[in-house]
């Protein structure tokens, strides 16, 4: 599925920003280094620097899968040698669990928009192996270089802040991008796709809300059903089928009783209305209003033109039924309006 949430552009910025911070940091390393004469890690940091640059054009090209995995590897390479060379104390290490995040929300991207993406626990693996790696490295061989003391817990202390800032940046997008990936999957579940109404899924769960907070006793359903429509589809064609749907839709979304319209199935509709202050009369009277408006539109589309009508069953919400039972005595008295003539009401 692809998200409406993310997109490419959006995946880019996300990918331009990873690698602007991470140009910055090295360019601060490759100073640090130089400053100490620290030959090899300068070195190292000038390949870095000049990698990062190279990024950028990874990036407009789209490559978005080359650019996680070679961040990565870089990532893995540059710290594990770094703590090798200056000791364990300089806190390059830390870097090695901050990539892992990375590198899971690179593979959640990858998932959500359909690419091509490389297994976030293999390149978390190679992270963690590195860490234990240099650590027991460095257990046996000393390290060749040395920082002052002060330097030491400073890169700790700034190792420990871009960690956190990752893994907490990070969730934090991860968390609100799932929690409205799932409104947006609740939204679609909820709707139906060729007309844009409501679905009856949703209709179900609206009544049970409505029941539960306020009760149904001043509520009627009205189950509405275009007469002939497989003649519609049969003489016409399944598009022209497809346009009277929507375009009833459009005709129940602003109907005159005010009800709330949902599309029951096929060609059937449902109409949620509230009784309020209207006699049964007036009630009638405008769904009577409604089912006019249909006869009279017309239905043009591709240079031909019908006329449709439609059947209404209506029922009051009767104290003591349930929700499907209420339904199923709406639907009857629209079968009875089927099978006596059509175009009509039948309320109970």
């Amino acid at each position: 599925m692809n998200n409406h949430l993310l997109n490419m552009r959006k995946a880019q910025i996300m990918a331009v920003l990873v690698a602007v911070s991470f140009l910055v940091v090295h360019i601060g390393l490759l100073l640090l280094f130089r400053h100490y004469e620290i030959i090899p890690m300068f070195h190292f940091n000038i390949g870095s620097v000049l990698f990062y640059i190279l990024m950028f054009p990874v990036i407009s090209k789209k490559w978005l899968r080359a650019f996680v995995f070679m961040v990565d590897f870089e990532v893995v390479a540059h710290m594990t040698a770094a703590v090798i060379c200056v000791g364990w104390n300089s806190g390059f290490q830390i870097s090695l669990i901050g990539i892992s995040v990375l590198v899971f929300f690179a593979e959640y991207i990858g998932r959500t928009m359909q690419m091509l993406y490389t297994r976030s626990m293999l390149l978390s693996i190679l992270g963690a192996v590195s860490y234990i790696g240099a650590y027991n490295y460095l257990s046996k061989h000393p390290a060749p270089y040395s920082l002052p003391a002060e330097i030491e817990f400073k890169l700790q202390i700034m190792w420990a802040v871009i960690v956190f800032l990752i893994t907490i940046s990070f969730l934090q997008i991860f968390v609100e991008l799932t929690f409205r990936g799932e409104e947006f999957l609740a939204h679609r579940a909820s709707m139906d796709e060729l007309t844009g109404l409501h679905n009856r899924y949703y209709l179900m769960d609206h009544l049970k809300r409505i029941q539960k907070s306020e009760g149904l006793d001043n509520y009627y359903v009205a189950m509405i059903d275009i007469d002939d429509f497989k003649k519609i589809n049969d003489g016409y064609g399944h598009n022209y089928g497809d346009y009277v749907l929507r375009t009833l839709a459009g005709i129940l979304e602003n109907n005159p009783c005010g009800a709330a319209p949902c599309r029951w199935g096929g060609e059937e509709f449902i109409l949620i209305g509230k009784s309020g202050d209207k006699s049964p009369e007036k009630r009638y009277e405008l769904l009577d209003e409604l089912r006019s408006t249909v006869e009279k539109y017309d239905f043009s589309y591709n240079g031909q033109s019908i006329h449709a009508t439609i059947t209404i069953g209506a029922a009051d919400y009767e104290s003591g039924k349930s929700i499907e039972e209420w339904i199923h005595i709406a639907d009857k008295k629209l079968y009875v309006g089927k099978y006596s003539g059509k175009n009509k009401i039948v309320w109970q």
